[in-house]
């Protein structure tokens, strides 16, 4: 094959694929197949008196469980789509975690999520 050079074309997720978000779920973040991060939903927190009214329990707070914190301050929809997650996760957003639905889909190549809902995994702790 001195000739011929294949190049493995990235799939680009299901950026429309609605995603929910139980507290307690697992996030994985994929890039490649390879797990590259693990976020637990947990309720979201307006510690900082943002959304003043808002129904809150729509909302939803990502915790990174390799340091145990916040991923980003913004309130994540309990019923949002792979995209929308993605762009949290990368902070692909104007501020580095709002929501920008302009972004080209050709940016998340390689990258996707996987939602492990609460009581469908087990944690091993080493110490």
């Amino acid at each position: 094959m001195q000739n011929i050079k294949v190049i493995k074309n990235e799939m680009i997720p299901d950026l429309d694929k609605s995603a929910r978000l139980f507290d307690g779920s697992l996030v994985l973040i994929k890039y490649k197949g390879f797990v590259t991060g693990a976020l637990i939903v947990v309720p979201f927190r307006d510690h900082k008196n943002r959304y003043r009214g808002d129904d809150i329990s729509r909302y939803c707070s990502l915790i990174n469980l390799d340091d145990g914190k916040i991923l980003f301050e913004e309130r994540c929809s309990r019923y949002t789509t792979v995209r929308r997650i993605l762009n949290h996760v990368l902070k692909l957003g104007k501020n580095n975690y709002e929501y920008n639905q302009s972004i080209p889909a050709a940016t998340y190549v390689g990258c996707d999520i996987e939602i492990i809902p609460n009581g469908k995994y087990e944690i091993n702790i080493s110490y």
